[in-house]
C-alpha cells in the first residue's frame, strides 16, 4: 500500500489531535467574531486613515491563513476546510454591516480569501 499524498487521506484517530485542533479552531472562530463585534471606532491605531486601512486589511490575510491551518489538522477533506473557512469569512463580512463603525467590504474578502490560499500552502495541499 502506498503512502497518502495528502494528510487529509490519513484515516483520523477521533480521539486524537484532531479533536484538539477542532476545539482550538472554534475558539479561534469565536476570536475572529469577537474582533468583527468591536465598533470601528475602538480599533483606532493612531495613524493615518489610509496606514491604518493597509494595516487592518493586511492582518486579514495570518488571521484566515492561521484558521484554514487549524481546521486543516482537524477535519478530513480540503474542500471541508475550504468551505468552512469561506463560510466564517463571508459571515464575518456580513456581520460587521450590523456592528457601529464597521463595514462590510469586498476588499476585506479578497485579503480573507488570500489568507485561506496561504494556509493551503503552508499545509502543502491543493484546494
Amino acid at each position: 500500500m502506498s503512502e497518502p499524498d495528502s494528510p487529509y487521506q490519513r484515516p483520523r484517530d477521533p480521539s486524537g489531535p484532531g479533536r484538539l485542533y477542532l476545539v482550538l479552531s472554534i475558539l479561534y472562530i469565536a476570536f475572529i467574531f469577537y474582533l468583527a463585534n468591536l465598533p470601528g471606532s475602538s480599533l483606532k491605531l493612531g495613524l493615518s486613515e489610509g496606514s491604518e486601512r493597509i494595516l487592518w486589511n493586511l492582518a486579514h490575510v495570518p488571521m484566515y491563513g492561521v484558521l484554514t491551518v487549524l481546521l486543516s489538522l482537524s477535519l478530513p477533506s480540503r474542500w471541508l476546510v475550504v468551505s468552512i473557512a469561506s463560510i466564517v469569512a463571508v459571515g464575518n463580512e456580513l456581520n460587521q454591516m450590523v456592528v457601529p463603525g464597521r463595514t462590510a467590504s469586498f476588499e476585506d474578502l479578497l485579503f480573507n480569501g488570500i489568507g485561506i490560499g496561504m494556509g493551503i500552502l503552508l499545509r502543502g495541499l491543493r484546494p
